[in-house]
């Protein structure tokens, strides 16, 4: 665990006076307009201080940002977020731009906005006005006055787009880690996102001095403003859980059936009848598959029964690291300490990305959910193949890569270089292809899409007659508040959902010779 070596508690209370210097200097007196101006681009209430750490004598940028009273507080969002980003290899000059930038938007909002509440709909409209006025500056007038007391000069575009990623990062994290609302809406595609930002600026720079002109324009664009965490440029559409047709049971049988990787069997069985998305499940771990009287271990609300149990942790912030017992140790951590890796959510250019898109947790203390099983049958076929895999594949692999990850899903074809590697997204992809053209239907047209399987989830879940906040706690696409109504009742969804009609109409499934 990394520790400060010296406090915040003592930055804090030390705060007030350095703050106070650092605004008499940020004054100066003009004689020939006899005016008292403001130097540009400082900030009004914010302060950022590097902090040593025990990490090889890395520095931290701590961001103090003033209160509703006005009271100097180190901001522990802020912390937490700095922390994971120095683990994942940030450089000190890199957070401290994303210091800054949290902090002139803490300025914005205070000065501006006069700390007014805001609702969600508004933090989008927000986000807009902030970055046009980064854009375009505050200073409106020829004498250099600013209304809003921000005196802020306009940025070149490499700045804007940085502003924009850092804010963007520390929003995803505080909605992952602690559950706030998103100051973004994201788009479709990453290059959608990007294109709406680079259009604002141009905009910005067409010698238009109007604060709010951008708001009136880009009130219909709200939806696209940064582009999203973990994922890649798609041309596909947007995720609509349960409005797609799904593809039909028979056909699903004979595809899992006439699949001869185990590994593709396992994601394709565990997609559709367990509704995870493809990019949680590459995230698994070989310990996040146990008996089922393990339940009540890692989620208090649950029962033990004979269902196997999956684990869906957050990649980087699951305190579930194999151990039953709570602990401190991230995922993060210990994928950094035994395995020398990063969580396969954080770096786009790395060929094991996965993406992560979020989901509401069961047990929040740990950062873990559960996959509910819609047949009883289909996830016993499960664990079936889970063994197999075990002690079938895994031997078979040589010790030094099976010991260089802790991923369950890997590459099964001893024929190629990759046996024994991390699955890849695109091996998913490819093997889906394959699937369907062994059953004689084209991929990708009609229901016949990866994306399908967790429609198919969706869709029997809505036939069997659950009501829609019982669905967004079972695929995990609920949010926050949402989920807190929800009551601690793992047990009884799981109850009901054992009591479904759902039979696989292929039980015997051949594992010899995989």
């Amino acid at each position: 665990m990394i520790v400060l070596f010296w406090a915040c508690n003592l930055l804090s209370h030390t705060h007030t006076g350095i703050r106070s210097v650092a605004q008499a200097v940020t004054w100066r007196f003009e004689i020939r307009r006899k005016a008292v101006m403001p130097v540009p681009n400082k900030p009004r209430t914010f302060s950022v201080f590097d902090v040593r750490t025990n990490i090889e004598g890395q520095y931290l940028p701590v961001l103090i940002l003033d209160d509703l009273h006005g009271s100097p507080q180190v901001s522990r969002e802020w912390v937490s977020f700095a922390l994971n980003e120095i683990l994942t290899g940030t450089t000190l000059q890199r957070l401290r731009a994303a210091a800054f930038a949290v902090g002139m938007l803490h300025d914005f909002l205070v000065l501006h906005e006069k700390n007014r509440v805001l609702t969600a709909e508004e933090l989008q409209v927000l986000i807009l006005k902030f970055f046009a006025a980064r854009g375009n500056g505050t200073m409106l007038d020829e004498d250099g006055s600013d209304p809003t007391g921000l005196y802020w000069t306009s940025v070149n575009y490499r700045t804007y787009l940085r502003d924009q990623d850092n804010i963007y990062r520390f929003s995803r994290w505080c909605v992952d880690r602690f559950g706030y609302v998103p100051l973004f809406r994201l788009a479709d595609t990453r290059q959608e996102s990007v294109t709406l930002m680079k259009q604002n600026f141009q905009n910005s720079a067409m010698g238009q001095r109007d604060f709010f002109f951008h708001l009136a324009r880009h009130r219909s664009q709200q939806k696209a403003v940064l582009p999203g965490l973990g994922r890649r440029k798609s041309r596909r559409r947007k995720e609509a859980v349960g409005n797609e047709r799904p593809i039909p049971q028979d056909e699903l049988c004979r595809l899992i059936a006439e699949t001869p990787s185990i590994v593709q069997r396992m994601v394709f069985i565990l997609g559709a009848f367990g509704g995870p998305r493809i990019s949680e499940q590459l995230h698994l771990w070989r310990d996040d598959v146990l008996p089922g009287r393990f339940r009540p271990h890692l989620f208090p609300d649950d029962v033990a029964s004979d269902v196997p149990l999956v684990v869906l942790a957050h990649p980087t912030e699951s305190t579930y690291t194999g151990r039953l017992t709570t602990g401190s140790v991230t995922r993060l951590e210990a994928l950094r300490s035994r395995y020398r890796l990063r969580p396969r959510c954080l770096d786009e250019k790395d060929p094991l990305f996965a993406g992560w898109k979020g989901m509401a947790e069961d047990n929040p203390l740990r950062h873990i959910s559960q996959v509910f099983w819609i047949s009883e049958e289909w996830a016993k076929v499960y664990y079936q193949h889970y063994e197999a895999l075990l002690k079938q594949v895994y031997p078979r692999v040589p010790n030094g890569v099976l010991n260089s990850h802790p991923f369950l899903l890997i590459n099964d074809d001893p024929k190629t270089q990759h046996f024994g590697q991390p699955l890849k997204m695109s091996n998913i992809k490819k093997g889906w292809e394959r699937a369907c053209r062994r059953i004689g239907v084209e991929p990708y047209t009609g229901p016949y899409t990866l994306h399908s399987l967790r429609h198919k989830y969706v869709h029997f879940l809505k036939g069997s007659g659950f009501r829609p906040d019982e669905i967004q706690r079972l695929v995990h696409h609920g949010s926050v508040e949402a989920h807190d109504g929800y009551g601690k009742d793992a047990s009884r969804l799981n109850m009901r959902l054992r009591e479904l009609p759902l039979r696989p109409a292929v039980l015997e499934l051949s594992l010899e010779g995989l």
